[in-house]
């Protein structure tokens, strides 16, 4: 699986087995992972058409 798709996975809270669930909590605690979420979260800019009102 790919860190896009596992961060989707986080990001809207989707629901998945146990499983699945391991491996998408094995694939967001490296700490390669963490700092890319966490420059992501940083970015001071939005692009206003993809943002939910």
């Amino acid at each position: 699986m790919y860190a896009t798709v596992v961060s989707r996975f986080v990001t809207y809270e989707v629901g998945l087995d146990a499983v699945s669930q391991a491996y998408v909590d094995a694939m967001m605690t490296p700490p390669a992972m963490r700092a890319w979420c966490a420059d992501g979260a940083a970015e001071p800019w939005t692009v206003s058409h993809d943002e939910l009102d």
